[in-house]
């Protein structure tokens, strides 16, 4: 009988296995597991998950392959809602391996719940069909369980502790792990707190029910069937080994599940202490525009420690985009990490949930976007649509997603290099502001109009020359800030570095921190200093040699010249961002003019139907390429959505925002009750949900005497033509009291006294 399994392929080792439907690892090792010819099996790789079946061995260059039959190259769903179909039974390596990586195995068996013929299981439509995927249901109380549900039920008992209902479709050995972590929230483990927090606020509104979309199985299992651990550990560690073949071994180490420390007698004692369940990254140190940086090239929970002081057993995150911080501090090969906001950076954002991305170490310009090229993100006032747009716009410029606070670093940098633009539409803004046009030269002694070029202009451009060069494949120099790094890699494994002066003396360089080069003379005294900055300018033909350090610099010069005409470097594909706030402000056709058409995915460069069109100031030829993206905002109770251009309409993919008082709960719980009222008060007399009011409103510091008086009540005025009747009454049906004094032309609270009858009752 044909067994089912999923199985895990990577493109970093073999780009064809995923489009030709073969694996190769040596017959009989473990990699296969117990995966028969016969069986079946869905393949997760790359964005997509395949279905295939094991069909027949063979050897190609003297290494063994198995071949499928690739039944459905592509089910049509992502990685996260394939772990929710409710026809499979919850198992640890559904859970955890399929985003993670395991040492030595990559098929792993699937048991179903129900009878269904595995070659049925190839049909796409299977995979659209609703009532085939699981959810998670908060309950109340035991009484409220559904024994014959495909749902995860988990309920509070009667001591008020979590429990999960024993389902059939729950492997025991995940059952008997199952812990109640509510109480342990804010307690140090960052990643699981966002987790426990989103299901705490749920089942404030018991009976609920989350989908697995949501909160990922993966996520569950991290948060509940896991232990908590308060104290958190954070490692940094280095897998570049001057004797290892290739020297990088970051590759080997994500392949094998595990990390291994390359030294005799360095670090032993730190690595035997590294505890199970610990969190690691793998990264490189180097300068980067004379500031130290950081790229952090994959994350990993320690599932086991040897003891040794060598190896460490690591589940790897899959398919991991590596990034860059600009941080420093950490060149040595192991780091314990106890900044807290390096910490948030660098383990703050959760990889698990973009279960399928793409493969970062494909061609840049055959990656495959998720992101719609132009979206509005529209909805009430204060329900966070600005906020998220920057959240938004990181997650396409960079490929991350963190914490906001962490994001908006990153926005902020981006915005500086030119990745990321900002502006806010309003009712005076044109065309020749977005796009181009002539403004007057008030230099000019007398009246005289300039060519002008607008952000939107001045991006497109950015835009394309990065598309266009991503495209080519042509040898040019590496900058500074690369070759610069590549000298100073033995600085990682503490190795100083010998530089040869012309005289055939020798200096050693030691350290460089915070844009100084720290060298030792060969009669080995050691305060001596060079500044990247100069350095850099003289490589770069900004800067001679003018001082008395001048021989010590020119060797430097010599080497860092020389890997950079012996280089060759294809130009990395990069997202540009644009962000409108309020684009309904302005006269959207006034403003876009011909890029109303441009903007279109087809319309875009190498797209289907490319366009390209002449623009007022004679301009010929201008496209859009498709690594531009526009985020944009728009406040309905401004403007309805029914009024928006219909063009704009078609180009745009549109993703409401609306008020959630859940996420008062944690801050705020007393603000809550208030909210839902207000808008429940607000709804029956709009009768839409352009006009309700958003929770950003009450998550300030501000009293709630305050945030009523100065916002809500003009807000509300406002939405009802300032019908004091109206207001009033809103505010008394959500259980605040207030009169406008038209002595005083202000609103005041005012307090309720007891009737007679009340009085005497009392």
């Amino acid at each position: 009988m044909n067994t089912l399994f999923f199985g895990k392929i990577s493109q970093k080792y073999d780009v064809n296995q995923l489009s030709q439907g073969y694996y190769e690892a040596p017959k009989g090792s473990s990699w296969y597991g117990d995966l028969e010819i016969g069986d079946y099996v869905y393949i997760i790789g790359g964005d997509k998950v395949q279905y295939w079946r094991a069909k027949e061995w063979q050897v190609v260059n003297e290494k063994d392959r198995l071949y499928f039959e690739i039944l459905n190259a592509n089910i049509g769903i992502s990685l996260t809602r394939f772990l929710s179909l409710n026809f499979f039974k919850i198992s640890k390596a559904l859970a955890v391996l399929t985003s993670r990586s395991a040492r030595n195995k990559a098929f792993f068996k699937i048991e179903l719940t129900k009878d269904i013929p595995l070659e049925n299981l190839r049909e796409s439509a299977i995979y659209q069909q609703e009532q085939n995927f699981r959810h998670i249901s908060l309950l109340k109380s035991s009484e409220e369980i559904e024994a014959q549900s495909a749902d995860i039920q988990i309920y509070f008992n009667p001591a008020q502790n979590l429990e999960i209902f024993p389902a059939p479709f729950i492997n025991p050995d995940v059952l008997s792990q199952f812990r109640d972590n509510f109480k342990y929230i804010g307690k140090g483990a960052k990643r699981k707190d966002t987790t426990l927090k989103l299901l705490k606020a749920a089942f404030a509104q018991a009976p609920a029910t989350i989908s697995l979309d949501t909160i990922s199985l993966r996520s569950l299992y991290d948060v509940l069937f896991c232990e908590y651990k308060t104290t958190s550990n954070y490692y940094l560690l280095g897998a570049y080994w001057d004797q290892a073949d290739p020297k990088d071994r970051t590759d080997g180490f994500i392949k094998e599940g595990i990390w291994y420390n390359g030294y005799d007698n360095t670090f032993i004692k730190e690595i035997k202490a590294i505890p199970v369940g610990s969190n690691v990254a793998i990264k490189s140190a180097y300068v980067s525009g004379s500031k130290s940086a950081i790229k952090i090239k994959t994350l990993g929970i320690v599932t086991a420690n040897a003891g040794d002081g060598r190896t460490l057993e690591v589940e790897w995150e899959e398919n991991f985009k590596p990034f860059e911080l600009k941080i420093g501090g950490y060149r040595k090969t192991y780091h314990m990490v106890s900044n807290e906001e390096h910490i948030d950076l660098i383990w703050g954002a959760s990889n698990e949930e973009d279960d399928t991305q793409e493969n970062p170490e494909e061609p840049a310009q055959t990656m495959q976007t998720k992101h719609p090229l132009n979206q509005i993100l529209y909805g009430p006032p204060g329900t966070g649509k600005t906020y998220t747009s920057i959240d938004a716009a990181v997650r396409i410029a960079s490929g991350q997603s963190a914490k906001h606070a962490a994001n908006k670093i990153v926005f902020d940098q981006l915005r500086k290099e030119g990745q990321i633009e900002f502006v806010t539409f309003h009712q005076g803004y044109a065309y020749e502001d977005f796009m181009v046009g002539i403004k007057p030269n008030v230099d000019a002694p007398e009246l005289t109009f300039r060519p002008y070029k607008g952000i939107f202009y001045k991006l497109v451009e950015r835009a394309k020359e990065n598309y266009l060069a991503s495209k080519e494949d042509r040898s040019i120099l590496k900058s500074f800030d690369e070759v610069f790094a590549e000298l100073l890699a033995p600085l990682e494994q503490e190795q100083a570095i010998p530089i040869t002066m012309a005289s055939g003396i020798e200096f050693n360089i030691t350290d460089v921190q915070n844009g100084t080069i720290r060298f030792e003379k060969q009669n080995k005294t050691n305060n001596h200093s060079l500044s990247v900055e100069t350095l850099k300018a003289i490589v770069e033909g900004k800067r001679e040699f003018n001082s008395g350090l001048g021989v010590y610099y020119q060797p430097l010069v010599k080497l860092l010249k020389e890997k950079q005409e012996s280089s060759q470097q294809k130009t990395s594909l990069k997202n540009y961002v644009l962000i409108i706030d309020e684009i309904n402000r302005a006269n959207i056709s006034k403003v876009f003019g011909e890029l109303i058409t441009l903007l279109e995915d087809d319309k875009r460069i190498d797209g289907e139907n490319e366009l390209a069109l002449t623009l007022p100031n004679g301009e010929q030829n201008f496209a859009i390429p498709p690594n531009l993206y526009i985020v944009a905002t728009m406040n309905t109770a401004d403007k309805s959505i029914s009024l928006i251009d219909v063009a704009l309409r078609r180009r745009f993919e549109f993703i409401g925002y609306y008020p959630d008082a859940s996420l008062l709960i944690e801050n705020y719980p007393d603000r809550v009750d208030l909210l839902e009222r207000l808008n429940q008060a607000i709804f029956s007399r709009k009768k839409t949900a352009d006009y309700l009011i958003g929770h950003g409103y009450f998550m300030k510091a501000e009293t709630l005497e305050q945030i009523i008086l100065h916002k809500i009540i003009p807000l509300l005025m406002e939405y009802f033509s300032a019908r004091v009747e109206e207001v009033t009454a809103i505010l008394s049906e959500a259980g605040k009291a207030v009169e406008y004094n038209p002595k005083k032309f202000r609103w005041e609270f005012i307090t309720v006294s007891p009737t007679d009858d009340e009085s005497a009752a009392d």
